[in-house]
């Protein structure tokens, strides 16, 4: 499917791979594990709105929306509201792929 959009239950379903850009800066990326020659850190999305992070000191403290089937809203309990992610297709495997200014 060539769907630029995403159903939540779809969302739900996936386990999904985190990794910040380089723009975010040293202060995120120096404790990201992919900057750091290891794995991307992985998390799932859950049907209450709770972010669940593998192995990670965030699970349980973040939320998301999906807007519109392309537009996620990540916030965490401390940290307030990150940028917004818009949905794109990876175009050699037409995977999803989130993507922010972070």
């Amino acid at each position: 499917s060539e769907a630029r959009h995403i159903d939540p239950s779809l969302l739900c379903e996936l386990t999904w791979h985190f990794r910040f850009k380089r723009a975010a800066g040293e202060h995120w990326t120096g404790s990201d594990p992919y900057w750091q020659g290891a794995r991307a850190r992985t998390l799932r999305f859950e049907p209450d709105g709770a972010v669940r992070w593998e192995e990670e000191a965030w699970d349980g403290l973040m939320r998301w929306r999906l807007e519109g089937g392309s537009l996620l809203r990540v916030s965490h309990a401390q940290l307030g509201a990150f940028p917004a992610e818009r949905l794109v297709r990876h175009p050699p495997s037409w995977g999803y792929l989130f993507t922010s200014p972070w």
